[in-house]
């Protein structure tokens, strides 16, 4: 098949929209996973708040209930029990949506926690959200796809006996 011969100008506009089309697809499929997919509100701890080549951000790695033996690392699938979000042990690394990196306690449960870390990307000015004062605690409020880990949608502060209080880091 012989292409047309076109101007130059003419072959940069159509690499420029099949690459917004490329773009504008993804941005479609995360606006509908996040309509459609289930949420959760998870604790998490924060490592690494600044690098840079990237930019200003903070790597989470989320704390969750384990549902089977006592193991702290391998692979794990993950399911909403209520309002909670838990691990439980997958067959095998290719059926896993995450792996375990440890055991954390907090709140005098045992939680293990999920790899692999998520980004969350911060403003410039943004004060750094895994600066905590005493008896706040960090979670961050996720979508939880079928097959892969889950995607970050908003930071939040919880307190004690209190309800998590969204946060502003734009």
């Amino acid at each position: 098949m012989k292409l047309p011969n076109l101007s130059p100008s003419w072959r940069s506009i159509i690499v420029g929209l099949i690459q917004l089309a490329l773009v504008a697809s993804l941005g479609a499929k995360l606006w509908y996973d996040r309509a459609m997919l289930p949420r959760v509100w998870v604790p998490c701890t924060g490592v690494d708040p600044d690098d840079p080549l990237r930019g200003r951000y903070v790597s989470l790695r989320l704390a969750v209930p384990f549902t089977g033996s006592a193991v702290d690392y391998g692979p794990a699938r993950l399911r909403i029990d209520g309002s909670e979000l838990v691990a439980e042990p997958a067959e095998s690394y290719r059926t896993a949506q995450v792996s375990l990196a440890g055991r954390v306690e907090r709140d005098g449960k045992s939680l293990v926690l999920l790899d692999p870390p998520m980004a969350v990307f911060l403003a410039e000015h943004a004060p750094d959200p895994t600066l905590r004062t005493f008896g706040e605690q960090l979670w961050i409020e996720v979508t939880v796809p079928e097959a892969s880990p889950p995607r970050p949608i908003r930071l939040g502060i919880k307190r004690p006996s209190a309800a998590i209080v969204p946060l502003d880091v734009d």
